[in-house]
């Protein structure tokens, strides 16, 4: 007898006891946990600290070891981010070119890895490369 067919019987014969439901399986208790999580968690950034400003870069220490020739990184100012990218890596820091020509960013500020990001050429080029590797022309 399932479980919807035990509430209906419950419904129509009257019975006043609650009908017991089956416990959760690992899936729905998995679930409900990662809901859970989601309320109450904030998301993980990858982050560093400004060490370093001139009129023309920002130098980061905290993220080269996660970096990479061309990825991008936000860093938090007064009231806005202000984005740059990552032109130099050493084993402690990194060099930042920013986007803006006015720079507002100091010492001490939070430097996140935003990721890379892929211009229509781009991904172009690696859908060629995936069709090609997959035998589709």
């Amino acid at each position: 007898m399932t479980l919807e067919t035990q509430q209906t019987r419950a419904v129509c014969d009257g019975e006043k006891k609650p009908v017991r439901r089956r416990p959760p399986n690992a899936l729905e208790r998995l679930e409900d946990r990662m809901d859970r999580a989601r309320k109450t968690l904030r998301p993980t950034r990858v982050s560093g600290v400004v060490s370093g400003v001139s009129s023309s870069h920002y130098e980061v220490t905290g993220l080269s070891r996660f970096l990479k020739l061309g990825e991008f990184v936000e860093i938090e100012t007064e009231g806005r981010l202000q984005m740059g990218e990552v032109v130099r890596i050493d084993s402690s820091s990194s060099m930042l070119k920013p986007f803006d020509s006015h720079c507002e960013a100091g010492i001490a500020r939070t430097a996140s890895l935003c990721g890379r990001m892929i211009s229509g050429k781009d991904a172009s080029s690696t859908r060629s490369a995936r069709q090609s590797t997959a035998g589709v022309p």
